[in-house]
């Protein structure tokens, strides 16, 4: 289901330099490809992967717009943190890019007895999450923006 809130905006800078220790990405402006670490053991990298500068653009900007969501969702709630995350968007989305979902949830334990409430009722949070986020990223001087729409969710979780 999509939100009610205000849109909102966030802008990162990504600098090359310290390289994978900072966003675990290389940019490559001769050919506008993004190598980043595909695969670890611990903290040492075992594989790489490349990606077109537009193709990370779509996953990095669901990412950072997923994380300025929880934060803005979570003050206009006045609550300690929401959780979000980002996928392929539903069925009947218009869109076929990379969305985010902000979500609430209750726990049960087995018996059925409520172990978590959630942080706030489903419609504060469909009136409190913003309705999309847009984002700019930029790397050595290339610019991506996208607008990327945001999803509510409500989730009961059994635990054993």
């Amino acid at each position: 289901m999509r939100p009610d809130g205000e849109p909102i905006s966030v802008d990162r800078t990504i600098t090359d330099d310290p390289g994978y220790e900072q966003d675990n990405v290389e940019y490559f402006p001769q050919n506008k490809t993004v190598r980043y670490v595909k695969l670890r053991s611990g903290d040492e990298p075992l594989e790489y992967g490349t990606w077109s500068f537009e193709e990370w653009g779509e996953i990095e900007s669901a990412e950072v717009g997923a994380a300025r969501a929880r934060t803005v969702t979570a003050r206009r709630l006045g609550v300690e943190e929401v959780g979000s995350g980002m996928s392929s968007p539903p069925d009947d989305a218009e869109t076929e890019g990379m969305v985010i979902t902000v979500q609430i949830s209750k726990a049960l334990n087995r018996d059925g007895e409520v172990v978590s409430w959630p942080v706030a009722t489903f419609p504060a949070l469909k009136e409190s999450a913003p309705q999309s986020v847009d984002v700019t990223l930029s790397i050595e001087g290339d610019t991506v923006s996208r607008q990327v729409p945001v999803y509510v969710s409500y989730s009961i979780m059994h635990y054993d």
